[in-house]
């Protein structure tokens, strides 16, 4: 299911013996069972996209998406299973009796309000950003605590956008670039001086425009000029003289934070020589798509996260919350390019026909390329299938589902006007969740069936497993024409002893905790806002399971306040910094905290991070050996120092 959201071309999957011939006498395995959710869940989930109408629908429209139920592993949680589904009616229309916004809020007090302070994992899933913004700012309303976790990235925030449109002005004089910082919310331009402004500049026929006679104009314009200085100056002036920072949310300023600590790094980045604006701009395109640019989170003391669906993709959750409005767009970016294929063979070597349209693609229809047309939408309506089949499937033991649709006439109406439509598929898969739950239950709730009692047998420890037999894998050897292999052998060193890594981690705390902060500290450069949110992130993936992601928040704004004594390390000075980077001692790699260079002043530090253990003055001596040893340190005379930072966390 992820093959649509990353560009790939599902098909290719599906007719891979076809591409490759040489595979086809490999053994296949089907994913047929999963080791997530909860027998009751799967059941609820196979009989959705198993429906009769469903599966005829597809049938019908040659849309090939072939579903084999999955099995549960998870016999023992299954009296823990409970699903609950809305299917709530709204309309748009001035004075409407129940409008979008009431049916998300009713839904907050109902179902997400009573999980307030849970100690389940709890994720709502919702398709846009937007969706998840407005859900947020009524639970933030009802002072519940969660984590919001944007797909979008920093330039394209709404308080950014103003920022790089007066760069692009100020570098490139584009008068349009200028007229989008003035209706910005930085400034609020309002139309009557918008219209004098435009009717000034088309008056100088491609010259700079003389604003003398429009004092408002001629004011802003010689503000605007005054602003000087680098990328990072620009911005901060902007954001001090022009935005009420008191007067917007915290998300929107800790985005504001983060994009002018990205300008701030951009600009102590000895390594790049151009500061220009153009240069910058140049930046932001070079680090489009990766983590280092994303939005911030806005984090609460909870533990409800809240991220769309594509986001959720190989998560797990006790409890989901999923959102999902039927009279909804799927979003499409305004300056995105639809492209319409059709492949000339099985192969998907060359093209048949194609097209290409910024806004009109909707066109498409009603012209000799039809079917051009209907092969986009069938695609787009298996990936809101795979969207929907992802969040159901993050849900462990329990499901809360909210299905929302535009009209006047009821659900029977809609859903016959949405089977003529261009994309029923989510309202069949709707219609399909209604009827599971007709089937079993008419308050529109599923439960798991009662927990068994234990039995005497499953109260018996389990037999170790029994040893390899030695015998068996020589004669495997022999069989393979292998040389034979020399016979185990006990391990006599008394000195020996095993690493207990479950003690190691998990009885022994500290070992743990230490293991994290040095993980999270490899991606801290030069102490900034964005570098803390990606190092967050990051240590969030690997440890969560092995502890709460409040607990692991907890451990890392002591941390963060702990470095917060230690700012020489992060000093502009340093223009070449190394985190846990390699250095090889006869065959053994060995790997600093932390190795800091001043190539302006020839100096060299490392630095060793200490999270409550012994300090080891022998392990920072062999670092210093090893470094000097390098051929760019030696041939330059660079002078080494060595550093310990205690980060004392009070375990």
């Amino acid at each position: 299911s992820i093959f649509g959201w990353r560009g790939g071309e599902r098909d290719l999957l599906l007719k891979l013996d076809d591409l490759l011939p040489s595979i086809q006498n490999i053994q296949k395995d089907k994913l047929d069972k999963t080791y997530r959710s909860s027998p009751t869940m799967m059941r609820f989930i196979n009989g959705i996209f198993t429906d009769a109408r469903l599966q005829d629908y597809l049938h019908n429209n040659k849309m090939n998406w072939i579903y084999e139920k999955v099995e549960s592993a998870k016999d023992k949680i299954d009296h823990q299973t409970y699903i609950r589904l809305h299917c709530k009616r709204y309309q748009k229309v001035i004075g409407a009796k129940t409008s979008l916004d009431d049916v998300r809020r009713q839904w907050v007090e109902q179902e997400i309000l009573p999980c307030k302070g849970s100690h389940e994992s709890i994720a709502i899933l919702c398709r846009k950003s937007s969706e998840l913004e407005a859900l947020q700012a009524i639970m933030d309303e009802y002072d519940i605590p969660s984590i919001y976790q944007p797909n979008a990235q920093l330039p394209q925030h709404r308080l950014v956008q103003p920022l790089l449109a007066f760069l692009r002005w100020h570098a490139f004089e584009d008068w349009l670039d200028w007229l989008a910082w003035l209706r910005s919310d930085y400034v609020m331009l309002k139309p009557r001086h918008l219209k004098s402004l435009l009717d000034t500049i088309k008056e100088a026929k491609g010259e700079r425009p003389d604003f003398a006679s429009l004092s408002l104009l001629q004011e802003l314009y010689q503000q605007n000029m005054q602003i000087q200085g680098n990328v990072y100056e620009i911005c901060n002036q902007l954001v001090e003289q022009y935005l009420d920072r008191s007067k917007i949310n915290k998300r929107d300023d800790l985005n504001i934070n983060a994009f002018l600590d990205l300008a701030a790094t951009f600009v102590m980045d000895a390594g790049t020589a151009d500061k220009s604006i153009p240069a910058f701009l140049d930046y932001l395109v070079e680090l489009e798509g990766q983590d280092a640019i994303n939005q911030v989170a806005v984090e609460g003391d909870g533990n409800i996260e809240l991220l769309t669906i594509h986001k959720s993709k190989g998560l797990q959750f006790d409890r989901v919350f999923v959102f999902y409005d039927l009279s909804g767009g799927r979003g499409r970016s305004i300056g995105e390019v639809s492209l319409f294929t059709d492949f000339a063979d099985q192969d998907f070597s060359s093209l048949s026909d194609m097209a290409y349209s910024l806004h009109h693609g909707s066109l498409l229809q009603h012209s000799d390329y039809n079917d051009l047309y209907l092969q986009n939408k069938r695609r787009e309506m298996l990936e809101e299938m795979n969207s929907l089949y992802v969040a159901f499937t993050r849900a462990k033991t329990k499901l809360h589902i909210l299905f929302a649709y535009q009209g006047k006439d009821g659900w029977e109406k809609y859903l016959e006007d949405q089977k003529k439509g261009n994309n029923p598929l989510p309202t069949l898969l709707c219609a399909a969740c209604i009827d599971r739950f007709d089937h079993l239950d008419e308050d529109y709730v599923i439960t798991g069936p009662p927990q068994k009692e234990p039995s005497k047998q499953d109260d018996k420890a389990e037999e170790p497993a029994s040893p390899i037999d030695a015998y068996t894998i020589q004669d495997l050897a022999a069989a393979l024409n292998f040389a034979p292999l020399p016979a185990p052998t006990a391990i006599m060193d008394e000195d020996y002893e095993h690493i207990n890594h479950k003690s190691l981690w998990l009885d022994k705390s500290s070992n743990l905790i230490g293991s994290l902060c040095h993980d999270y500290l490899s991606f801290i450069i030069y102490n900034q806002n964005h570098e803390h949110n990606f190092a967050r992130l990051q240590t969030i993936n690997r440890y969560s399971s092995l502890m709460a992601v409040a607990e692991i928040d907890g451990y890392l704004g002591k941390l963060r306040l702990a470095l917060g004594s230690h700012s020489d390390i992060f000093a502009s000075r340093w223009d070449k910094v190394f985190c846990e980077m390699p250095l090889f001692d006869d065959g053994k790699e060995r790997r600093p905290d932390r190795i800091m260079l001043d190539t302006k002043a020839r100096e060299a530090w490392i630095v060793d991070y200490k999270t409550g253990f012994t300090k080891e003055q022998d392990q920072l001596d062999t670092y210093e050996r090893l470094l000097s040893a390098l051929p760019f340190i030696k041939e330059h005379e660079y002078q080494i120092g060595t550093k310990f930072i205690e980060l004392n966390l009070k375990y």
